[in-house]
């Protein structure tokens, strides 16, 4: 029923009645209820609709893409790739609060561990410092990882 009426509200040109907020706490209820597709939809509507979700919804959602079978691990990346372009758009601090953090960079290097795809990994851990982002322990753990399963 949610995903109808956010879409309804996108196709009739009134999503502008909820605001960024509302949407991302919406996206990360549903990702971390396990309706992960539906909290896709949601920061993809977002968007495409000219919202730029906050930092902590969309990363929510890639986390929980990274776990999911199939194809999530790609669509984590995809998902993760989209969030940046929209962010590199957006001059100045405009985008603050919705540029990755050391938490969101930690869940893409994850889902290229788990894709075994070693040139992405490289890409995205040295796309780090371009956000401020710091290593942690977690992102060394996935590094780990990525360095045994490329052997």
């Amino acid at each position: 029923m949610h995903q109808a009426l956010v879409r309804c509200l996108r196709d009739e040109r009134q999503l502008h009645r909820l605001d960024a907020n509302s949407l991302g706490f919406l996206a990360v209820a549903a990702a971390r209820f396990g309706a992960t597709l539906y909290a896709v939809f949601v920061i993809r509507t977002m968007l495409r609709s000219g919202y730029l979700p906050n930092v902590k919804a969309w990363s929510a959602v890639v986390s929980r893409l990274v776990a999911a079978p199939d194809d999530g691990p790609t669509e984590a990346l995809r998902l993760f790739d989209a969030d940046l372009r929209r962010i590199r758009r957006i001059p100045g601090d405009a985008a603050a609060d919705a540029r990755p953090d050391t938490a969101a960079f930690n869940a893409a290097l994850n889902a290229a561990a788990n894709l075994g795809d070693v040139r992405r990994f490289v890409q995205l851990f040295d796309e780090m410092s371009e956000f401020s982002a710091e290593p942690d322990v977690l992102t060394y753990n996935v590094l780990i990882k990525m360095l045994a399963r490329a052997e």
